[in-house]
């Protein structure tokens, strides 16, 4: 669904805003236990480890419905997939609402998790039907940086009505939330400049388009892109960021949602910035993946090796980072663009989003077993929650690794193709000697689809 109709900015934007507001809700339901994790764990008694199992049962979901929301989007646009996907996830809130014991809450999460699913893809998908390929990054990241008021609606009016009129009262509220967004996407959205359908594009089997997609390195650049980029922004942000800031460092709730909503904000500083990037320099798009997960790795590092209570200022400075590092990841998402057919780009960014909810699933989980094991009485102290979030360390090596490999195999398909990006060695020494990053070069210097 590339952009073909020069469409009116205003009427681009209305529909693209109305996309956004369904992924804000989606996010805000995908973060709502992250804000009642304590509270959740009193009103099913359960542990960390089962806790953290409603969490992944959600993030599990919404992975493995990844390939198959994108097959979906190809075939039917858009518009059905984020108003249906809407009118799930508020089927599925209304179920946590009303669920009686702990094994409801988990069957409840199956439905959130569903209804997510469909959103941001769908977002993604709508925005080269609609803007011009130069603003595609921007979008996107802009798209990323306003889903950011999800966990700012989590940790501020809904714990607020949680805590003020209690569980039921804060999940039929996301619940009401989800199906006002429903019918704002059937009534608002569209698939293409125009009003009507999108063109019917090429009708390839499933098959087909599972061979293209899974056989193209870019699709696995983009794919382990997000995998390293987004699973420690959401083990903080979905679950352990309060229970670690409260319980683990001892910071007050206020305090502790003030850091949550620091990340949103933040946001808004790192979406416009990495989007430049890739708009200024888009063949070094590795490059600027494998730089902010060495940031990210650096931050981590310094707020965990020392024991004891860590400065309030430095994990503010976390946050800040993980802003970065949520903006990073859809890098992977521009890398599966401009290497896949445009009909295809659905099941290619179904692909790449699954990577981050992998890595996110295997994180969280990983982190309440340990704690489990460590703290089986629930006092969990800070050293527990130090050894915990380790777990982090072998996740991130495996994306790394996946990042160099499939780098170096779009490299060499690219050497195929008559284009022969710049080695890192090279832009060292152009950099270094006061030159400029071209930005378009074939035989010597990195093309459109350079990594």
């Amino acid at each position: 669904m590339p952009f073909t109709i020069p469409a009116r900015p205003s009427v681009a934007m209305r529909v693209w805003l109305a996309a956004v507001v369904v992924y804000i809700i989606a996010i805000a339901g995908r973060t709502s236990f992250g804000v009642v994790g304590v509270i959740a764990s009193d009103r099913f008694s359960i542990s960390a480890g089962a806790l953290a199992t409603l969490v992944v049962v959600h993030l599990g979901v919404y992975a493995l419905a990844q390939v198959p929301v994108g097959l979906a989007l190809d075939r039917f646009g858009p518009r059905l997939m984020l108003g249906g996907g809407a009118l799930l996830l508020a089927a599925g809130q209304l179920a946590v609402a009303l669920a009686p014991s702990y094994g409801w809450a988990v069957a409840a999460r199956v439905l959130v998790g569903a209804g997510d699913a469909t959103a941001f893809v769908s977002v993604i998908r709508l925005i080269p039907a609609w803007f011009p390929a130069c603003r595609i990054p921007l979008m996107t990241q802009l798209t990323a940086i306003l889903g950011q008021a999800g966990p700012i609606i989590s940790a501020v009016p809904f714990l607020a009505t949680v805590r003020g009129f209690g569980w039921s009262a804060g999940f039929i509220s996301l619940a009401a939330a989800g199906v006002l967004v429903a019918l704002l996407a059937f009534l608002a959205i569209r698939d293409v400049p125009g009003g009507g359908a999108a063109a019917a594009p090429p009708r390839d089997r499933v098959a087909t388009i599972m061979s293209s997609v899974t056989a193209h390195p870019g699709a696995w650049l983009g794919f382990f892109t997000h995998f390293t980029l987004l699973f420690s922004p959401n083990v903080f942000l979905i679950l352990w960021g309060m229970p670690l800031l409260t319980v683990g460092q001892g910071y007050s709730a206020a305090t502790a949602a003030a850091l949550i909503s620091l990340n949103s904000l933040a946001g808004v500083i790192a979406g416009p910035a990495v989007a430049a990037m890739l708009v200024r320099h888009p063949w070094q798009r590795a490059l600027l993946v494998l730089f902010i997960i060495g940031v990210l790795a650096a931050t981590w590092a310094a707020v965990l090796v020392p024991s004891g209570q860590r400065p309030l200022w430095l994990w503010a400075l976390l946050v800040i980072v993980l802003a970065f590092g949520g903006a990073g990841s859809s890098i992977g998402f521009d890398i599966a663009r401009t290497s896949l057919p445009p009909h295809h780009y659905g099941t290619a960014s179904g692909l790449v989003n699954m990577g981050g909810f992998i890595s996110s699933i295997a994180a969280v989980w990983g982190i309440g077993l340990v704690l489990d094991y460590l703290a089986p009485d629930k006092n969990y102290t800070s050293d527990d929650f130090r050894l915990a979030l380790a777990v982090m360390v072998p996740i991130a090596l495996i994306g790394v690794a996946g990042i160099v490999i499939s780098r170096a195999l779009m490299r060499r398909r690219l050497a195929t193709e008559g284009v022969y990006p710049m080695s890192v060695p090279q832009i060292v020494r152009h950099v270094t000697r006061g030159g400029r990053l071209p930005r378009r070069r074939r035989r010597g210097v990195e093309g459109p689809q350079g990594h």
